[in-house]
């Protein structure tokens, strides 16, 4: 797959948020983890403590973004809890802004934090030093809580239904497939059954080593609606779509407006009329050519009624469509 040229300029930057905003909006506790810099560095833990050789030169704490993909502001009126968890501190959002709460043993709070931030940060008054066993070797012995969650325990029950009548006019329970959570250990967790969260899925389930458990807040994609374009008129409802509005826009003479998101196995995908786009061009290497993407140029060309490409020298095209 090839990589757009901002990209390719800036590796530490995610192309697109997908489901995040959905997932988000109504978490009550935020996690965001990574590095605290962005580009080459090395990093090394010993004796417990993190030693910063030499540190990344990109600051991914920064004044202004591009796009915004979680407010603080929204957040703080949410009463969220939000954390920002790093190889070298946890940085708290609290009402007085970003707030260092605990650090790495081996770090130094001025130099390898404070002054490598984009953005002022302030200092816990009570602040705490990291667990030294994060900085070893050895396993911690970390393993999923047993408690069920409330995601857990929607998961074991089974699904019941109204009574129907049987062969012979006696009432029989009208049975549902119900779902189970078969183990406690998984080696991956996805949140969210969008477009990209049943890819990845898909793709990690692959190794049939690998376990990957796939949260979905919403239901099955099962209804007519979801398979025929028309039908997307009438998923504007909670079971399917999480009604969502944007705060007020400035350049809209502060009107929000109606901000559609999926709530059902693949997200906005089965929610937005069957509708596929053909990528840019200019997204992929000029002049790239393989079978696979004469492939993909061949299933989308095929559905669209369009020219069928001849020859493996077709230029490669990206193509998303909803189902």
């Amino acid at each position: 797959m090839s990589t757009p040229p901002t990209c390719r300029a800036r590796p530490h930057v995610t192309a697109g948020v997908g489901g995040f905003n959905d997932i988000i909006t109504r978490a009550p506790k935020i996690v965001f983890s990574g590095y605290f810099t962005a580009g080459k560095k090395d990093i090394q833990i010993a004796d417990g403590q993190l030693k910063i050789i030499s540190d990344g030169s990109i600051a991914k704490f920064v004044p202004e973004v591009a796009q915004i993909s979680f407010s603080g502001e929204m957040g703080r009126k949410r009463r969220q809890e939000v954390l920002y968890i790093t190889e070298r501190c946890v940085i708290e959002l609290t009402e007085d802004g970003l707030t260092v709460i605990e650090i790495a043993p081996g770090v130094d709070l001025e130099k390898d934090v404070l002054a490598k931030a984009g953005v002022p940060l302030l200092v816990s008054p009570d602040l705490q030093l990291m667990s030294s066993a994060l900085f070893r070797p050895e396993s911690m012995g970390l393993i999923l809580s047993r408690k069920p969650s409330r995601i857990a325990q929607f998961i074991r029950e089974p699904v019941s239904a109204p009574e129907r009548p049987g062969p012979n006019g006696q009432s029989a329970p009208n049975q549902k497939e119900s779902f189970t959570m078969p183990a406690t250990h998984y080696d991956y967790v996805i949140v969210g059954a969008g477009a990209a969260g049943c890819a990845v899925a898909n793709r990690l389930s692959a190794d049939p080593n690998t376990t990957v458990l796939l949260l979905e807040a919403g239901g099955k994609d099962w209804s007519p609606l979801v398979h025929m374009p028309v039908g997307f008129t009438k998923l504007s409802g909670p079971r399917y779509n999480w009604e969502f509005s944007t705060v007020p826009q400035p350049e809209l003479n502060n009107r929000a407006m109606w901000y559609p998101q999926g709530r059902t196995l693949g997200g906005s995908t089965s929610i937005n009329a069957m509708i596929y786009i053909r990528g840019q061009k200019r997204t992929t290497r000029r002049g790239r050519s393989s079978a696979t993407s004469t492939g993909v140029m061949t299933r989308c060309c095929r559905s669209s009624g369009g020219p069928r490409p001849t020859s493996a020298s077709t230029t490669a095209t990206t193509a998303a469509w909803a189902r």
